[in-house]
């Protein structure tokens, strides 16, 4: 992705690439130093082990098959398709005015980092995850690999979270034997057929083309060719974007918009991700493109570089819009400024006007400048992660703290402890722009049901007799957050509040629950005497849904109440629903819960009569106004779903698991022993409203015990065994040990039995030879 200073002027730019030069000459390309070719090689295979995918070279492309994938390294969650909302106006975002449909693009440390790897080690810094993906469109993994395939943990995710996942196919100044890719054979492109093929293997949901080097032949039209025969092969399904860089006339001029010079590759894709260094009039006239092209102008993402706004880099700045503070925390401004109605805007103003910053200023802030229905692709948004401490265990981790100010514009803290000179992250516009004020929020779930743990991307364990629980990532697992934006047709209350919380459960004995918090903040309101109840309710929405109500509709939750909790005959807590028919006319149903024992709950809570063309289109929870002294937990939320009922009454379905065994398997001379399983089953007896695997079938997810206590999760059917794990086995005396496998359906649905099964292995089996 380019990184020259287009806005400096021409003596500048003929400086800047004098150095650039000199600069390769002393630090070679990545193609002359570091690693070779064979070490890149094995590297790649040992990352099997982890399973992560990527090539590096044209002939690993090429001769990849099918043959050649691990389990390990393909997803095992199918996307849950957005519902569309029955009307612009059911959009509680729209609440606020017209929004941008948001891309991220995920380049963290390089790529393919061990928190996102099967078996993650467990550790004391916060991942990165993104706790906001109902407000995000698509999700690219970049990284510099010629082939960058998602790791599943990544795919898992935004598949629950309803993200598409893409990858990226990037050609860079060093990558060699680019004509390689114009190969024909057997009717199609060969690289777009692997390229097809790998999507679909491994599970995520197409790519994003990075081509930053030019070919030798002077003709575009091979590589129009290509698109598309890509896009053919990906299907309607999955997706396929092109990067603003190489232009028409087969030459790299980033264009930072939509023009004639990247018109011809745009049309052939589903959206066009731009440089980063637009502006105003390229918006604007990137707007009239797309009116004359007939091309959606959401299909245009304007690309936004999180890390430009940072001052301690070497070389010449990062540059994005807005020039001056662009970036970092000003990243909500660019994506708000991103949906400008550039038809609205007074381009034609004299230049003595022109030059008064006032003006612009206000133009850059105008409420009206969300029109014109643009996209936003905002480039490395872990920067957060990155840039700052992440270290939990360390009081100058700063890192959660910025990720809440970037996206909620939350206040930041004083000290970043970032080593940026003064303190260019503490702008005068960062709270008043976070990314979720401009950011489109989709509807929570599918269509059919919702569901949701909370769980997040870490899980927490008790070791033995210690307080303090070891952090262990769980990537894929990461459930469906509540809207950070609270944004609600009715309203919402200031005094309720919700945060996340570990929790141990009974029957849990080392792993910790990871659970919603409902809480009643300090109030001086006691408004007993008022004679309407929506007059005496706290409400706070926690999802904005958009379920066909055409059929009975069950919902189930499982929650428990501390021992803090107000106990009083009067005072009533629990959730609502609101309820929308084909007319836009809206009913609330409030759900009572019981506050008054403190076990966790298996509640459930049938709808009313179900009518065509209804809607479930936002759930949240509501209490009494009442006297609070100090901040008051009410109670927790561990699951919560809503299910046609059918599905929950029907005879329960009769899946297992088989074949559980440990298998040896050995990748570039390293051997590796694993747990490995079937499942047997009739996919006619599961549910269709459902989300059904087309690798673990029912099941979300596996347990895996060793003697009664669990040492991980697997989203796949194996789960390769490690020296921590033999070193555990290896302290007791018995001659064998016993691990457990169970599986976990989607929405926390139940089987005809129980779905575990046990295999006993001896001791003298497992040792550290054989996992060296």
């Amino acid at each position: 992705m380019s990184m020259i200073p287009q806005s400096l002027p021409d003596w500048r730019k003929i400086g800047w690439h004098l150095g650039k030069k000199l600069h390769d000459i002393f630090n070679p390309s990545p193609d002359s130093s570091g690693p070779s070719k064979e070490e890149l090689q094995a590297q790649r295979l040992r990352d099997v082990l982890k399973g992560f995918a990527y090539f590096n070279t044209f002939d690993e492309v090429e001769a990849w098959n099918l043959s050649d994938v691990d389990m390990l390294q393909q997803a095992n969650i199918p996307l849950v398709v957005r519902p569309a909302y029955m009307n612009s106006q059911d959009s509680a975002s729209a609440l606020k005015g017209n929004r941008t449909r948001t891309l991220l693009c995920h380049d963290f440390k390089g790529g393919y980092v061990d928190a996102e790897s099967i078996r993650a080690r467990p550790g004391q810094d916060s991942i990165y995850s993104c706790e906001y993906l109902q407000s995000v469109h698509s999700f690219i993994y970049f990284s510099h690999h010629l082939v960058t395939v998602p790791p599943p943990s990544w795919t898992n995710c935004l598949h629950t979270n309803g993200v598409k996942s893409l990858g990226t196919f990037i050609l860079e100044r060093q990558t060699p034997d680019i004509e390689r890719l114009l190969a024909f054979g057997n009717g199609h492109f060969v690289i777009a057929r692997q390229l097809a093929a790998m999507a679909q293997t491994f599970g995520f949901d197409g790519w994003l083309l990075n081509f930053e080097k030019e070919f030798n032949q002077k003709s575009t039209d091979h590589i129009v060719d290509f698109l598309d025969d890509l896009k053919h092969q990906l299907g309607q399904d999955r997706v396929l974007l092109w990067y603003d860089a190489l232009g028409s006339h087969n030459k790299i001029e980033y264009q930072n918009g939509l023009t004639p010079k990247n018109a011809q590759f745009a049309l052939r894709v589903d959206g066009i991700f731009t440089n980063y260094k637009w502006d105003l009039q390229k918006l604007h006239q990137s707007c009239m493109n797309a009116e004359i092209m007939k091309l959606p102008k959401s299909h245009i993402f304007f690309g936004i570089d999180v890390w430009a706004q940072n001052n301690n880099d070497s070389g010449p700045p990062r540059i994005t819009f807005p020039e001056k503070d662009g970036g970092g925390t000003n990243t909500g401004l660019v994506s708000h400024i991103s949906a400008i109605p550039c038809f609205h805007i007074p381009f034609h103003i004299p230049h003595s006007f022109r030059a008064a910053r006032p003006l612009l200023t206000l133009i850059k802030a105008m409420r009206t400048l969300a029109d014109a229905d643009v996209s936003a692709a905002i480039f490395a948004p872990s920067w957060t992660h990155e840039h700052f401490s992440a270290n939990l265990s360390n009081f100058e981790s700063t890192s959660d703290e910025v990720n809440e100010s970037l996206w909620e514009g939350t206040i930041l803290p004083d000290q970043l402890g970032c080593d940026c000179n003064g303190t260019p992250h503490h702008t005068s516009a960062y709270r008043m722009n976070s990314i979720l004020e401009s950011a489109v929020e989709y509807p929570a779930g599918s269509s059919e049901y919702f569901h949701t743990s909370f769980s997040s991307a870490l899980q927490a364990y008790l070791q033995h007799s210690s307080v303090t629980p070891e952090f262990h990532p769980r990537l894929g697992l990461q459930s469906i957050f509540p809207s950070k934006t609270g944004a609600s047709k009715f309203g919402a209350s200031s005094e309720l509040s919700v945060s996340k919380v570990y929790k141990q459960l009974p029957g849990k004995t080392r792993g910790l629950r990871h659970s919603l918090a409902i809480k009643l903040k300090q109030s001086s309101l006691n408004a007993s005497h008022e004679p309407s109840i929506a007059k005496r309710l706290h409400r706070l929405s926690l999802y904005n849904l958009n379920i066909n109500y055409d059929k009975q509709l069950r919902l189930r939750l499982a929650y428990s109440v501390p021992e803090s909790a107000i106990a009083s005959d009067d005072f009533l807590c629990g959730l609502y629903v609101s309820c929308a028919n084909e007319f836009g006319s809206d009913r609330l149903e409030y759900i009572p819960l019981n506050l008054q024992t403190h076990l966790v709950h298996p509640f459930t809570y049938d709808f009313g009569v179900p009518s065509p063309d209804s809607r479930i289109t936002e759930l949240g929870i509501y209490c009494t106004k009442q006297l609070a002294v100090e901040d008051v937990e009410l109670f927790s939320c561990h699951s919560l779903s809503i299910i046609p009922k059918d599905a929950l009454l029907c005879p329960k379905p009769h899946f297992s698991i088989c074949n559980f065994e440990v298998v040896e398997v050995e990748i570039n001379f390293q051997n590796e022993k694993r747990l490995q399983w079937g499942w047997t089953g009739d996919r006619g007896d599961w549910h269709d409203c459902l989300p059904f695997s087309r690798l673990t079938g029912p099941f979300s997810h596996f347990s895996i015990a060793l003697d009664g206590v669990e040492i991980g999760i697997s989203q796949t059917l194996a789960f390769p065994l490690e020296e921590r794990d033999v070193r555990q086995v290896l302290k007791g005396t018995a001659d064998a040990v016993a691990f457990t496998v169970e599986g976990f359906c989607f929405a926390d649905m139940t089987l005809h039995e129980r779905p575990i099964v046990s295999v006993t292995i001896a001791t003298q089996e497992l040792s550290y030879k054989a996992l060296k």
